[in-house]
C-alpha cells in the first residue's frame, strides 16, 4: 500500500496536491507570476518539475518565479505536493494562457491551505478538483477561467471582467443588483450551470448597465441554463402586438447586442436577421429589435 504524505499546516504557506493519473506518462502545464521573487518545492520522491514540455529535461525540485510569467513542467508518478511558502506574493496562476494544463496520464492538482489572496487572474485547464467558491475568491482577482465553480454570479469579486465556467459548473443563482466592472468583456456559465428565467433576466439587465470593453465581447448562457423562450405577449419579452412596449429584458438584450457590440448565446432563442423575429420571442419582436 502506498504510503500518503502528511500536509501540515503552516502560515501563510499554500500547498498543493499532486496525483497521478492513468499510466504517469503525461506532463502537467504550469505558469504563474509572483509579486517578488519565490521559490516552489516539490515534496515527494514522485513528481519533479522539468524545462522542457516531454518532461526529459531540467529535472528538479525547485522553481523559481518572478514578475515576468514564467512556465514549469510537471511529471508526476506517485502522490506528492507543491509547496507555494509565501501565497501572497503569487499574481498571475495563467496569464495570456492556462495557468495549469493537464489531461490523460498527467497529474491532477487539488489544494488544502491558503487560497491566493493576492492573485489578478485565475486560469485552470485539464485534471484537478479544486472547488471555487465565488464568496471565497481573492478581491484581487479579474479574471476567472477554471472549473468547479461554486455559488451565485453576484457575488464575484468586484473588479473581475473576465468569467469563463464550462466544467463542473455549480452556479445556481445571479441576485439582482450588482454593479459589473467598467470594461467588463466576457461571462460564459455553460455546461451544468442552472440559472432560472429570473437569473439570466436580472443578470442581463444589470450587465447591459456596465460599459463593456475590450475587441471580443461574449455573453454565453447556454448549456443547463433555462430556456429564455417565450413568444407570449406580454411575456419576458413584452408586448408587441400593437405599438411595442418591450421589458426590461428586451431593452437591455437589444441594448447589449446593438449597441454595446456583444456576443449573446440564450437557450431557446435566436437573434432576428433582416427579416422576422428570430427564434423564441413573440409576433413583433423582429421589428422592433431592427428600429
Amino acid at each position: 500500500m502506498r504510503n500518503r504524505i502528511y500536509y501540515p499546516y503552516v502560515k501563510g504557506q499554500a500547498t498543493f496536491v499532486l496525483t497521478p493519473t492513468g499510466n504517469f506518462s503525461g506532463v502537467s502545464t504550469l505558469r504563474m507570476t509572483a509579486s517578488e521573487t519565490t521559490t516552489l518545492t516539490i515534496v515527494g520522491d514522485g513528481a519533479n518539475f522539468y524545462t522542457n514540455s516531454g518532461g526529459t529535461e531540467g529535472e528538479s525540485k525547485t522553481w523559481t518565479i518572478g514578475t515576468s510569467i514564467t512556465t514549469t513542467y510537471i511529471k508526476c508518478t506517485e502522490e506528492a505536493k507543491l509547496i507555494i511558502p509565501e501565497q501572497r506574493l503569487i499574481k498571475n496562476w495563467g496569464n495570456g494562457g492556462f495557468g495549469w494544463i493537464s489531461s490523460t496520464n498527467a497529474a491532477t492538482i487539488t489544494t488544502i491551505g491558503f487560497p491566493f489572496r493576492n492573485a489578478i487572474t485565475l486560469s485552470i485547464n485539464g485534471n484537478n478538483t479544486l472547488k471555487i467558491d465565488i464568496d471565497k475568491l481573492p478581491a484581487t482577482l479579474t479574471k476567472v477561467n477554471c472549473w468547479n465553480v461554486y455559488g451565485d454570479l453576484s457575488q464575484l469579486p468586484a473588479g473581475l471582467i473576465y468569467f469563463n465556467c464550462s466544467v463542473g459548473n455549480n452556479v445556481t443563482s445571479y441576485t439582482a443588483g450588482r454593479t459589473w466592472a467598467t470594461n467588463f468583456n466576457f461571462l460564459q456559465s455553460i455546461g451544468t450551470s442552472a440559472l432560472s428565467v429570473t437569473n439570466i433576466t436580472n443578470l442581463i439587465i444589470d450587465l447591459n448597465a456596465a460599459t463593456w470593453g475590450g475587441a471580443s465581447r461574449v455573453l454565453s448562457l447556454s448549456g443547463s441554463n433555462a430556456s429564455m423562450a417565450n413568444t407570449t405577449q406580454g411575456g419576458i419579452w413584452g408586448d408587441f402586438s400593437g405599438t411595442p412596449a418591450p421589458s426590461a429584458l428586451a431593452t437591455a438584450y437589444k441594448n447589449l447586442i446593438r449597441v454595446q457590440s456583444v456576443t449573446v448565446t440564450l437557450n431557446g432563442i435566436t437573434v432576428p436577421g433582416g427579416s422576422g423575429d428570430g427564434t423564441g420571442f413573440p409576433a413583433g419582436f423582429g421589428d422592433w429589435y431592427r428600429s
